[in-house]
């Protein structure tokens, strides 16, 4: 199983880790890290992109 939760709890000034999140994990075979890993790299490649046609309402 894999757990994602936001990361700004595990700091001692929580405004430090807005920007972070923890990944727990536990049973996982070592092999199979290195893909999960890159699955999630790809996810936040994804969020990262520019939309893919302009804001109509922007100002």
């Amino acid at each position: 199983s894999v757990l994602i939760e936001p990361g700004a709890e595990f700091f001692a000034h929580p405004q430090e880790g807005l920007r972070t999140y923890r990944l727990g994990y536990s049973s996982i075979p070592q092999d199979a890290i290195p893909e999960g890993i890159a699955m999630i790299r790809r996810a936040i490649d994804g969020f990262a992109q520019p939309p893919a046609r302009p804001c109509e309402n922007w100002p």
